[in-house]
């Protein structure tokens, strides 16, 4: 329903919603790289800890090995805000302690230290020097169980959203999948969750964010598509 919100959201009309839905489950590179349709049980109610502010507490996780790109990046670390679920994705061309931590202080410079750092028992997260990193700017690291990955549930369900959308980028567009990772990101941020009627960038930065549906008609009224915007459109179905 993202989809049909950010065109309601842009001025079109409530009669295109069958359209919009209609699209969506019929686009051939869904089709070829999603799941089929398949009714999910829902999972029992269970206690949910009381969440601080935003980036109080993130869990970072590392993807891959993936197919290597042009540019060497052959992996992803993932970070996650755990009160709003705001995500981040850096490629890197490999992913030891200190390029990683060089990559933390990266996103650490744009929403700040954390308190809390909840990690895998990934080597990278284990070594000394990822530890006296987190020891000097106070940061207190958690370590989720070994084999056990949901108990990083969140960002785990996270990663397959994530690769899906990547997958159907490098299919469209016949790029590397780095390329599409500020484009797959921005749908993600901006499109709204039906749970909590908000997207993930109003959480964050108090507003809706300007996405490519919001220049998509012109003075006459008519709807004006290009094909720089319809990646990002795309993306969201």
């Amino acid at each position: 329903m993202s989809t049909v919100d950010k065109h309601l959201t842009a001025g079109f009309e409530i009669c295109l919603k069958k359209d919009v839905v209609h699209h969506c489950r019929t686009c051939h590179t869904c089709q070829m790289a999603g799941k089929p349709n398949q009714v999910i049980p829902q999972a029992p109610l269970c206690p949910i800890p009381v969440m601080g502010e935003p980036f109080e507490r993130v869990i970072i996780d590392c993807v891959g090995p993936l197919p290597k790109t042009r540019s060497g990046n052959q992996y992803l670390l993932t970070i996650m805000c755990a009160a709003t679920r705001y995500p981040e994705a850096i490629p890197l061309r490999k992913i030891t302690s200190k390029v990683v931590v060089s990559a933390l202080n990266r996103f650490f410079a744009v929403f700040g230290l954390p308190k809390v750092i909840q990690t895998d028992q990934g080597t990278n997260f284990m070594a000394n020097m990822f530890a006296q990193v987190l020891k000097t700017l106070s940061i207190t690291h958690k370590v989720s169980s070994a084999y056990h990955p949901e108990s990083q549930g969140a960002l785990e369900l996270w990663h397959q959203t994530l690769k899906s959308m990547l997958r159907k980028y490098c299919m469209d567009t016949k790029k590397d999948w780095d390329d599409g990772i500020p484009f797959v990101l921005f749908a993600i941020r901006e499109a709204v969750q039906e749970s909590i009627g908000f997207s993930l960038a109003e959480l964050i930065f108090g507003h809706t964010v300007r996405g490519p549906l919001s220049r998509k008609r012109t003075f006459d009224g008519s709807p004006r598509f290009s094909k720089e915007g319809a990646g990002l459109c795309q993306l969201d179905s």
